[in-house]
């Protein structure tokens, strides 16, 4: 059975990209990493943008593919998730086009995932002037290393993975009668160099 969005969102917010570019042209299958550095200044954009307390909060994960900055901000009794262009990184809340995140200000459940498996927790879809997007993110078990993305049209994604989280987004089609909504599969990575093919 392939995967579909999932989670409910406790606060959303998006805009338009108001201005032009070729951020999606940028846009790469495989993440970069962010240093320690660089993900946290992510970590304070994407909390201060929710007005979220930094106090106790943690990088989850952070990655970038192209032009484009993807955190996962924990803390108690919180979360925080954005997707944003690089060049927000680092300024103030104020200045948030083309920003998408969710904040659930409540405690998180966390799932318990059996080993060689992966649970998406929370799923958008939505479009700047680039195009249509998806992204996700959720948890892995205690075996699994990476995790790659096969999407329905064709696209193979490898996801960033961060201790139990794990994480992915590309650009996409806008669904209608003609182009229905993506599905995904995933291929998990396990810790003694197997794979695992999950519907």
């Amino acid at each position: 059975m392939a995967a579909g969005l999932s989670g409910a969102v406790a606060v959303a917010f998006s805009s338009l990209l108001l201005d032009g570019g070729s951020a999606y042209g940028s846009w790469t299958p495989r993440p970069v990493p962010l240093s320690d550095v660089a993900a946290g200044r992510a970590a304070a954009t994407c909390s201060g943008v929710f007005g979220v307390p930094e106090q106790g909060a943690r990088v989850a994960l952070a990655e970038r593919r192209g032009e484009w900055t993807y955190v996962v901000v924990a803390g108690p009794g919180r979360e925080a998730v954005c997707l944003m262009p690089n060049d927000l990184v680092g300024r103030s809340a104020g200045e948030r086009r083309a920003f998408f995140g969710t904040y659930h200000p409540v405690a998180v459940d966390v799932p318990v995932v059996a080993p060689g498996h992966v649970r998406v927790t929370e799923g958008m879809e939505g479009s700047t002037e680039e195009g249509w997007f998806i992204w996700f993110h959720g948890y892995v078990g205690s075996d699994v290393v990476g995790v790659t993305v096969h999407t329905s049209t064709g696209l193979d994604i490898e996801a960033s993975v961060a201790g139990d989280r794990f994480a992915a987004w590309w650009p996409s089609v806008e669904p209608d009668s003609e182009h229905p909504s993506e599905t995904w599969t995933y291929t998990a990575h396990l810790a003694d160099g197997s794979t695992r093919r999950l519907g």
